[in-house]
């Protein structure tokens, strides 16, 4: 049995991807308490940045150019972040923050790319369309830091933390943009930063209208033209 699930273990890794990212985004926000303000909660939430980041290139692995084009993001990221967490170096860090938006984008556009392709609607591909969703939080939290670093003051209510920490302080808040929940101290009060959430919510509210609009097509009835070319 042991022998057996060894063999079949690679196929379920490689046919469940987007389950495992999704499960990975899911990780992150249950440990979002754990990164509290010490040494100890931002080695922790370096770590798992880290690990997300690494999924990520894996999933992108069913294209070869995107994948390339992670690969080659995600290792500056990754040494960077590390550089940062080591060396207190604010510039490592912001480059970090910067490549690894870069491979979130890089990995909704795969996504994507298997949400809206043609054929039959599998278990990984629903996983993959719930994933970018999430991903369209996790990303601006990066771009929302990244603008408080070169604008500091963009947003009010920020708690006075490391910089290191900062994606995770602005994950709650981000998270609430995309739900249009509002349930977060956290407010743009800057035009760019404003700009940068209005830019979030459309971003959410055109993804779930697209993605409404592919189920409905994939299950409404056939018409008679199709019918009759059947």
């Amino acid at each position: 049995m042991k022998e057996r699930a060894r063999v079949h273990a690679p196929a379920w890794l490689g046919g469940n991807r987007n389950l495992i990212l999704f499960l990975s985004l899911m990780l992150t926000i249950v440990l979002l308490p754990t990164f509290e303000h010490s040494p100890r909660g931002e080695l922790l939430f370096a770590v798992v940045s880290m690990f997300i980041i690494f999924v990520a290139v894996v999933v992108n692995g069913r294209s070869r150019l995107l994948f390339w084009v992670a690969l080659v993001l995600a290792g500056p990221a990754l040494a960077l972040r590390g550089v940062a967490y080591f060396n207190d170096s604010a510039a490592a860090l912001l480059w970090s923050w910067g490549l690894s938006a870069a491979v979130l984008v890089a990995t909704m556009l795969r996504l994507l790319e298997d949400v809206f392709a043609s054929g039959a609607v599998s278990r990984d591909r629903l996983f993959g369309c719930v994933t970018v969703y999430v991903l369209i939080g996790l990303l601006w939290c990066y771009l929302y830091a990244i603008l408080e670093e070169l604008s500091p003051g963009a947003f009010t209510g920020l708690e006075a933390s490391s910089k290191s920490l900062r994606v995770a302080n602005l994950a709650y808040f981000s998270m609430n943009v995309v739900t249009t929940v509002a349930l977060t101290d956290v407010l743009p009060v800057s035009r760019t930063a404003q700009m940068m959430v209005l830019l979030q919510e459309f971003a959410a509210v055109f993804y779930m209208a697209f993605v409404i609009a592919r189920l409905v097509g994939m299950y409404s009835a056939p018409t008679a033209k199709d019918k009759e070319d059947h």
